[in-house]
């Protein structure tokens, strides 16, 4: 006979209340993480045109389905756990609890110091796993942990209505203006957004455009105005590019469509009927879709949507939960979650008018030349913009524009990037400027197709007649332990600055303007060009205003930060990038990034080789980044000139190691390994464009005995040839 003054478990006592409980924690384990990603891929919502079908199956599996899913295995666990003496009678609140903290927890993957030791999901299984335990133990015994449950329950229908609330918010339709934006004075408009670009790149000791290292921008510069103080206004290309467009200072909750930024400057310019108009616009979805071209969407069932949906939700949760550096291979993202098209093998090549949304990164050549054919003589004004992902990372181009390895399965972090994006820089000097170095490779490709540009429109005669505009969206950094992207007190001038030339219709006379100009301003001076009344009071001014603002603005994530109108340690900037690249020609990294500088030209018979220790494990494994993603007619990978990977264990007895990369027998590049997402040994170069050019040139990597530096032997790793027709 049970004793009545003996008080059952609460899972026993109330079962009403454990069930309200359970849908409050799939609640915080489910729905408010997936919904919260859902709700920010603002360009994935727009792209797929998601409708009531869709989110009604999300909301119906998320609230009701998943749910229901967990308090049936927490019946079944219960009735076992009654027949173990109550043993594992919580572990459905155990996991649930689990997948809270591990929730919870995420954010810390970006603390540097975990990053940087790659065992941030090491510290969150450490904090969650435990404290999904005493959650457990704690169920039970306390009254109020069970009441706050009951509270938080609230839960369950506050992140559906939510969603639904941004949804609407999201996918509303701005008012059309029926009246056209007329312009009073049209005239050609070339417009080139660069992407993550940063202005003092540009220049040379006297802070004029370094015509060595960037011919064709000082070609530029010799016939326009060159903005040399000009500053970004955000961080992010998401709310940098609508900055320059709508000429509006970055606003929290705004998302890079139109619906967000009506009025924007590809707007009133379609609205104005007077433009051909090319939009190039891989990222943001600013410009009406009147102006693309429907054929290519790819129109889907709403059931066959909403199926596609949740599976794409299914493959992004583990990554929502747990850190990026846990040694675990989950599914892989849909592209179409990055705003990456579905019609990944449309050729726009044959079209020169209309909308096209290339992938970011990929074919970015390609894009190039699309958009270079876009330019030609019309009998309406051509209106022709790019926002083109050069020479942000990856970084893929030689300084002849060709690539030495396909962007598509590029890892998405710079070699020993950390955090998060892959975006704070590690506390080695020689890696971040080996990165430095990709950047300025692809800096001269960018530079190559800005000459380009000019031979295009002075072929077709529209140099003198257009208004071109060629700039930035944001620039980067390399300092050691400082971020690439998000400003402090030592690399805020990299940041903020960006390249800014404006040439005038029928301009001759070159101009560089140290005023305070920010990328709002861009806006309202191609309307004060054209002769069209905006709509609107906007945040920006027209260049040509005599009154500039006293500050600059520069937001970041959820911060901002205001400074004097002109750069500061601007002298710094650029000295400290002079200092570490001397070496004009960009041939090979730099003498601060190479390990053993004095053994650079030297013949491999200058040291003793030895072969590896015998293994059934290669002595390598190369990354997928170091292999060309087609295949031979005999099904081989071909290698390309970016040779990344990792040392196996058995070859290396300490960490960092020093591997050395030879050309044709001679000794091209030293370098030490470094930290990545699974090892400490990983290891990357850049082979010459040159090499194998002409003929056939066999290509070593080799070990560095660690004990041999004064009479080297290297320990042979791989060794391939390359040729012209490798």
């Amino acid at each position: 006979m049970t004793d009545p003054n003996v008080r059952r478990p609460a899972s026993q006592s109330f079962p009403r209340q454990r069930t309200l409980h359970l849908f409050a924690l799939c609640a915080f384990a489910f729905t408010e993480p997936l919904l919260g990603a859902l709700s920010r891929q603002t360009v994935y919502l727009h792209d797929e045109q998601f409708g009531a079908v869709e989110f009604g199956a999300v909301l119906f599996m998320l609230a009701i389905v998943i749910p229901a899913a967990w308090l049936l295995v927490d019946v079944i666990t219960r009735r076992i756990a009654a027949r173990n003496a109550g043993r594992g009678r919580n572990t459905v609140l155990f996991l649930l609890s689990f997948l809270v903290a591990l929730s919870l927890l995420r954010p810390t993957a970006q603390w540097n110091f975990l990053a940087e030791h790659y065992f941030a999901w090491m510290f969150s299984l450490a904090v969650a796993l435990p404290g999904a335990w005493f959650f457990t133990r704690a169920y039970d015994r306390y009254d109020g942990l069970r009441s706050w449950l009951t509270v938080s329950a609230i839960g369950i229908v506050a992140f559906p209505v939510s969603f639904v609330w941004q949804m609407q918010n999201i996918q509303r339709q701005h008012s059309k203006d029926e009246s056209r934006c007329h312009a009073e004075t049209p005239a050609p408009v070339v417009m080139v957004v660069f992407d993550e670009f940063s202005g003092t790149t540009l220049m040379d000791e006297h802070h004029q455009v370094d015509a060595v290292r960037h011919p064709n921008l000082a070609r530029l510069a010799n016939s326009s105005t060159w903005y040399r103080q000009a500053t970004s206004v955000h961080a992010r290309t998401e709310f940098a590019v609508p900055a320059i467009l709508s000429g509006r200072l970055p606003s929290i909750g705004s998302s890079p469509v139109l619906a967000d930024h009506p009025g924007n400057l590809l707007d009133i310019i379609h609205r104005s009927g007077e433009f051909d108009m090319s939009v190039f616009e891989p990222i943001t979805r600013l410009c009406p879709e009147g102006l693309g071209h429907d054929v290519l969407r790819i129109q889907q069932h709403p059931v066959r949507q909403a199926a596609d949906l949740l599976s794409t939700l299914a493959r992004v949760y583990p990554h929502l939960i747990f850190p990026t550096d846990i040694p675990i291979e989950f599914p892989e993202i849909p592209k179409p979650w990055f705003g990456i098209s579905k019609t990944l093998l449309v050729d726009w090549r044959p079209l020169t008018s209309g909308l096209f949304h290339y992938i970011y990164s990929r074919k970015r050549d390609v894009q190039l030349d699309h958009f270079l054919d876009c330019i030609h003589r019309t009998k309406r004004p051509p209106f022709a913009f790019l926002h083109v992902v050069l020479p942000h990372y990856p970084w893929t181009y030689y300084p002849s524009g060709q690539s030495y390895t396909d962007s598509n399965d590029m890892a998405w972090k710079p070699d020993g990037g950390l955090g998060e994006l892959g975006e704070d820089w590690p506390n080695d000097e020689a890696l971040v400027r080996r990165c430095e170095h990709r950047y300025l490779m692809q800096v001269a490709a960018t530079d190559r197709f800005v000459g380009r540009l000019l031979d295009k429109l002075q072929e077709t005669d529209l140099f003198d007649r257009c208004l071109l505009i060629v700039m930035a969206d944001h620039g980067v950094s390399f300092l050691p332990t400082r971020s690439r992207r998000l400003p402090d007190g030592d690399n805020v001038t990299d940041l903020m600055s960006v390249p800014l030339f404006i040439k005038r219709p029928g301009q001759k006379v070159a101009r560089i303007d140290d005023s305070n100009v920010e990328t709002i301003d861009v806006f309202p001076t191609v309307a004060e060009e054209l002769g069209i009344t905006l709509p609107e009071p906007i945040d920006g001014l027209p260049v040509s205003n005599p009154i500039r603002r006293a500050r600059k603005t520069f937001y970041f994530e959820n911060g901002m930060t205001v400074l004097e109108p002109h750069l500061p340690n601007l002298d710094a900037s650029v000295q400290r990038r002079l200092e570490a690249f001397q070496d004009v020609s960009l041939d090979r990294p730099p003498r601060a990034a190479i390990s053993q500088p004095e053994w650079i030209g030297r013949p491999l018979t200058a040291f003793t080789v030895e072969e590896p220790p015998s293994s059934s494990t290669p002595a390598i494994t190369l990354s997928r980044e170091a292999y060309e993603p087609v295949m031979t007619a005999l099904k081989e990978k071909r290698m390309t000139r970016l040779l990344s990977g990792e040392l196996a264990a058995h070859v290396v007895t300490e960490s960092p190691a020093e591997v050395l990369l030879a050309v044709g027998g001679v000794v091209y590049d030293v370098s030490r390994t470094f930290s990545s997402a699974s090892t400490h040994t990983a290891f990357s170069f850049v082979i010459p464009e040159s090499a194998g050019a002409t003929e056939p040139t066999p290509i070593e990597l080799f070990l560095v005995k660690p004990t041999s530096i004064s009479s080297p032997t290297l320990i042979r790793l791989h060794h391939w040839m390359i040729g012209p027709n490798k």
